[in-house]
């Protein structure tokens, strides 16, 4: 019997003593009722549990990439969603397939995403601080210097993610080749400074 329970039939009990002191009954003879015969929905008291989080904040930030075109050229611009508590790698770059600019957020004034909105993210593993993303064959649908940025933001959004340092492709589960500064075909896996002409922040390779 919990300690809950105990302390109500304890008072059960109390009350029914304080009745027969004062010859209060319905029948003219007080009685102590048994605890197994108390019924269950009084045992029950309206303190309710909850396995939610204490702090009622089930949510974090994730800083994610979208792109901003201007006279200096093309750059990556970091943004903040609300995403589940505690996400996993691919809860973080399914909502950057999904993402799209605030338009009420100033800031986000003529932000875009290079990724297609066809791409279906098919499997994230993170092994060993490099995660493995498996795309549908529509990411290569974009062509040109916008493929270069559609990497960088799935890139360096993934790195921002705790445990990710490095990052590898494949289309439909085949490894794939992405295009890094300057246009370059890189099979190894990759990284936000490969990158450094859409992230001024980086600075030049030593």
């Amino acid at each position: 019997m919990t300690p809950r329970r105990q302390r109500l039939i304890a008072l059960i009990v109390s009350i029914a003593a304080a009745l027969a002191a004062c010859g209060v009954s319905s029948d003219g003879d007080p009685r102590v009722i048994a605890a197994d015969d108390v019924p269950f929905s009084l045992l029950e008291s309206d303190i309710s549990t909850s396995s939610t989080d204490p702090s009622g904040v089930n949510t974090q930030p994730a800083t994610l990439y979208l792109i901003r075109s201007g006279e200096d050229g093309t750059e990556l611009a970091a943004v903040t969603r609300e995403v589940a508590k505690s996400p996993t790698p691919a809860d973080i770059i399914s909502t950057l397939l999904d993402l799209k600019p605030d338009e009420d957020d100033p800031n986000e004034s003529g932000l875009i995403s290079n990724i297609p909105d066809s791409t279906i993210l098919l499997g994230a593993v993170l092994d060993e601080n490099l995660l493995v993303l498996n795309f549908n064959e529509n990411l290569l649908t974009v062509i040109g210097d916008a493929q270069a940025g559609l990497f960088a933001q799935i890139v360096c959004t993934a790195t921002e993610i705790e445990g990710v340092d490095r990052v590898s492709f494949r289309i439909d589960n085949e490894p794939k080749s992405v295009v890094v500064d300057g246009g370059v075909l890189e099979s190894d896996p990759v990284d936000c400074s490969d990158y450094r002409s859409f992230t001024p922040t980086i600075g030049p390779e030593n």
